[in-house]
């Protein structure tokens, strides 16, 4: 979950300066593969489209325990 959080923030990053320079086919392209690469390894590890977006919720709650967890005695 970090990780896609991470990718997500850099790609943002580095889209400001292309938009600055009205290159919006690079950023359109830049994304698409992204998210491309993103569906095609989902796929490949025998996983349904229709379950990415379930996927990110449930990991976003066993990410916001974590702490909780980490603090017990």
């Amino acid at each position: 979950m970090t990780f896609a959080i991470d990718a997500v923030a850099i790609g943002l990053a580095a889209t400001v300066p292309l938009g600055l320079r009205g290159q919006y086919r690079l950023i359109l392209g830049g994304w698409a593969i992204y998210f491309g690469s993103l569906l095609c390894f989902w796929i490949s590890a025998g996983q349904s489209p229709a379950e990415l977006p379930l996927f990110y919720v449930n990991a976003a709650k066993v990410a916001g325990g974590y702490t909780r967890a980490m603090s017990l005695n």
